[in-house]
């Protein structure tokens, strides 16, 4: 199903998806949600953007148009950047009998400014993005069981998944929450931190570095 609406000239659109059941070696897996939108886009901008991209394969481009081509794609793009656009994956689920992994996320421009698209590398600092992952453990069970067919791997699938669990738990990147665990995910002026926590966990160290006594005098 899908569904937009309009107000003073912004657009909000979404789109969901699912899958009633999904099997796997002839194992229901369960049901998927794939959830998505794009908010506050400017609706003349992005249609003039779009009938602009639609001519250009139908005429010969000579250096001069495909300059004007290009001129005209950016002026667009700065007045689509200054609503501050969002991409939303508002929900990305998997419910099995066992329980539900579910994610979403949003990725945003923050303080856009024009000059900002003369070199597309000025934008990387001023993404900003946040999501949340939830998975019940006992989810992961089920998967790895109906999904391996050999006993040996899947012990060894089992195995790999607990080692790797209890390290991402020490470091703090994953938080438990009755049977389910959890992770936050926020990306901001160009570093990553889950769980509040600097990733890579090298990216730990070197913020404690940073923030030691006597670190300025280095």
């Amino acid at each position: 199903s899908s569904d937009s609406t309009l107000k003073n000239d912004l657009i909000d659109m979404s789109l969901k998806m699912g899958i009633d059941q999904l099997q796997a070696n002839k194992k229901d897996i369960g049901a998927i949600h794939y959830d998505y939108s794009l908010k506050r886009l400017h609706a003349p901008s992005v249609q003039k953007f779009y009938d602009t991209l639609l001519k250009v394969d139908s005429n010969a481009k000579g250096p001069e148009q495909v300059l004007a081509l290009q001129k005209s794609l950016k002026e667009l793009g700065m007045e689509i950047l200054k609503h501050d656009p969002v991409l939303a994956l508002d929900r990305l689920s998997l419910t099995g009998k066992n329980g539900e992994f579910k994610a979403s996320a949003d990725v945003k421009v923050v303080n856009f400014q024009a000059e900002d698209l003369e070199n597309p590398m000025l934008l990387l600092p001023k993404l900003e993005s946040k999501g949340q992952v939830n998975i019940a453990e006992a989810l992961v069970q089920e998967l790895i069981e109906n999904t391996q067919t050999d006993p040996n791997a899947r012990g060894m699938a089992m195995s790999m998944f607990n080692m790797q669990l209890a390290n991402l738990e020490t470091q703090g990147y994953v938080k438990r929450e009755g049977k389910n665990l959890q992770s936050q995910l926020l990306w901001s002026k160009g570093k990553l931190s889950i769980n509040g926590k600097p990733y890579p966990p090298s990216a730990v160290a070197v913020a404690e570095e940073a923030a030691a006594p006597g670190a300025q005098a280095k």
